[in-house]
């Protein structure tokens, strides 16, 4: 049973996360950054940098970081662009979605794991898991409309943003599997954290409305912006080891199958919030909004026990 809690307390801390995302984006990042898309770039930049406080971390726990084979080394910074992009195009979607239906599109990795696997590693996709992506597919064709005033709006933008970040960080796991294999998990992480700072210094150097950006908010609330996107990486962070430990302790498809629970989980919260906020807000949405999105996170994760067992 120690093994459920962990699992289940992992996806609570996930969408806690969720949440601040949210925050920042949709009311710190518009407000203090100028609002505009491009305020994303001040807190992608803020994420990717966060990775050079990790790197000496790593390099304690394994001081051989260096030894490691060109070719390997290269995987691994790749590793960490794909998560930088994938954190990116998360984010975007955050500022065009709600929190609960963009992350329900997390369910799609799995899918984008099992395509990748049977591309790069040769491994098999068995019918029960092929019915598990069509009716995981159901469930994002049911997210990817929204009811207007003209009828149904396809989200195309949000739609290919997800998938993006969804297939960004599946690439990301086979290529992090790959160089682990050969490295140890310290090794890797390392030379993951550079390639994600490498990233954040691209990000700032060359894309020069990020850099601005980033500057602007930097200089006129930068200790709360700092503090309080160091607390949402620590969430990650946290949430990353307590699912790695409950791995410890069951088969990691249970684990996963309970992770998978983090939309419904960001959902409740959402409401609980929506409590206290007075106001008409961004977890303000119509009781046949609310139903169409339980309905299609419900169907992503009833796919995923036909792909993970």
């Amino acid at each position: 049973m120690e093994w459920f809690i962990l699992a289940l307390l992992a996806p609570i801390v996930w969408a806690l996360g969720n949440h601040i995302d949210a925050f920042l984006v949709k009311r710190f990042i518009k407000d203090e950054a100028g609002g505009g898309s491009h305020g994303v770039g001040s807190l992608i930049i803020m994420s990717c940098l966060i990775g050079i406080l990790i790197l000496p971390i790593t390099f304690l726990f394994n001081p051989e970081v260096f030894i490691v084979a060109k070719e390997t080394r290269f995987i691994l910074i790749a590793v960490g662009f794909l998560e930088g992009l994938s954190v990116l195009a998360y984010l975007y979607a955050v500022m065009e979605d709600d929190i609960a239906s963009v992350t329900a599109w997390f369910n799609t990795i799995p899918i984008f794991n099992l395509v990748l696997g049977f591309l790069v590693l040769g491994e098999v996709i068995t019918k029960n898991q092929f019915l598990g992506f069509l009716i995981i597919i159901i469930g994002l064709v049911i997210l990817s409309f929204k009811r207007t005033e003209i009828g149904l709006l396809f989200k195309k933008k949000v739609v290919f943003l997800m998938l993006l970040s969804s297939f960004s960080y599946g690439l990301m796991t086979i290529l992090f599997k790959i160089g682990a294999e050969v490295e140890s998990f310290w090794v890797s992480s390392f030379w993951q954290y550079v390639g994600l700072s490498v990233l954040g210094l691209i990000f700032f150097i060359f894309i020069k409305p990020y850099r601005n950006s980033f500057l602007k908010i930097f200089k006129n609330k930068g200790l709360k912006f700092y503090s309080i996107n160091t607390l949402n990486e620590f969430l990650f962070i946290a949430g990353t080891m307590i699912s790695n430990y409950a791995s410890l302790l069951a088969p990691v498809a249970l684990v996963s199958l309970v992770g998978s629970f983090q939309p419904v989980i960001v959902v409740i919260l959402g409401s609980i919030i929506a409590l206290f906020l007075k106001e008409k807000n961004e977890y303000t949405i119509t009781k046949k909004q609310r139903i169409a999105q339980i309905a299609g996170i419900l169907f992503t994760i009833a796919g995923l026990p036909f792909i993970l067992f």
